[in-house]
């Protein structure tokens, strides 16, 4: 009787160094597979954070943007409502201010004329006139419009020989043969009262013959005085002859 056990087979080392190689290979494309995804997990975490930091950064900017906008465009509004508020001689709504109930009642006794340094002209000649003012009483500023015929006048020209104060408006429009002027009185002045003030030097060329006639818009001339009542009386107009 035979008591040895039955023996088993003793794998070759040939096969089975194959065997766990295969098994390896086998492994290898799962953990490809985990890292991969783990890769592009945080390759898409890292782009939707970009992304999203990119969106955040444009809008902040658009913000600024709009902002600067904004305030620039409220800078433009205030200084267009600051130009508004310029004394504009061609309106009515924008003539001297007017602030009778500050104050007493004053008489109208102050003037404005027009003279001319010769009473007759030639065509082509030379023409200065002087606008002055008769005050009676201190002004505090003053006004006015002078119509002309722009067919009988040209080259004209202003020059301001004010003993007071400063023009704010000085211009002339020759196509309607309208000067327009608007002077005020610095607050520190003194006007010799009584006198006669010299305001302005217009200068001209006679082109055609004719009576020439320079007059004041009455409705649109004032002088201003003891806070702001209209103190003007009269005016003198000039007509001329051009031959």
């Amino acid at each position: 009787m035979n008591n040895d056990l039955p023996t088993q087979p003793v794998p070759n080392l040939e096969e089975v160094l194959p065997n766990q190689a295969e098994q390896n290979l086998l492994h290898q494309p799962k953990k490809l597979v985990i890292i991969l995804a783990i890769v592009l997990f945080f390759l898409v975490i890292s782009t939707v954070t970009y992304f999203i930091f990119f969106a955040s950064k444009e809008s902040v900017n658009q913000l600024d943007l709009a902002t600067t906008g904004t305030q620039k465009a409220s800078d433009s509004t205030q200084v267009q409502k600051q130009k508004a508020k310029i004394l504009d001689v061609s309106s009515a709504q924008q003539d001297l201010p007017s602030t009778d109930n500050l104050a007493p009642k004053v008489e109208k006794i102050n003037s404005l004329s027009l003279a001319a340094n010769q009473d007759a002209y030639r065509v082509n000649d030379s023409i200065e006139i002087i606008v002055n003012m008769q005050t009676e009483i201190e002004p505090d500023g003053v006004q006015f419009v002078i119509l002309y015929d722009p067919q009988l006048l040209t080259n004209v020209g202003l020059e301001p020989i004010n003993n007071f104060g400063s023009f704010i408006i000085n211009e002339v429009d020759e196509q309607a043969g309208k000067i327009k002027a608007m002077l005020l009185k610095d607050p520190q002045e003194t006007v010799a009262v009584n006198t006669n003030q010299p305001l302005l030097k217009i200068t001209a060329q006679a082109v055609k013959a004719g009576k020439l006639s320079l007059t004041f818009d009455q409705e649109k001339t004032k002088i201003a005085a003891a806070a702001g009542q209209d103190v003007l009386k009269n005016v003198t107009n000039l007509t001329v002859d051009v031959n």
